[in-house]
């Protein structure tokens, strides 16, 4: 259940990025190269932000431009951090943002 609010967060991180207009959002999974790890990939064409307001928001008392306390990515790496992965985001203004899951297969 954690790792699929896990992914929703993500998703709906990416759709709030798109314009209102449209946009493209992809959701992909697949087996990594050497066949030890699942990879789930979320990608948009949205507006994209400065790298380090992605890691800013991997801080858990980081706040947002309201003042409340941001908590999705810090959770979401939390959540994804207790089934032995890691999540990855690369983000680059005007180009959109790239999130991807690594997840351990177990035998």
């Amino acid at each position: 259940m954690k790792l699929r609010e896990s992914v929703g967060e993500l998703l709906q991180n990416a759709l709030s990025a798109l314009p209102e207009a449209g946009g493209r959002l992809g959701l992909r999974s697949r087996v990594s190269e050497d066949g030890m790890d699942l990879l789930i990939e979320v990608a948009d064409d949205g507006e994209g932000v400065e790298q380090s307001l992605i890691n800013e928001a991997f801080d858990p008392g980081s706040e947002n431009v309201d003042g409340r306390p941001r908590v999705g990515l810090a959770l979401t790496k939390a959540i994804v951090e207790q089934h032995g992965g890691d999540l990855a985001v690369e983000s680059v203004p005007g180009g959109g943002t790239y999130a991807r899951i690594r997840l351990p297969l177990r035998d």
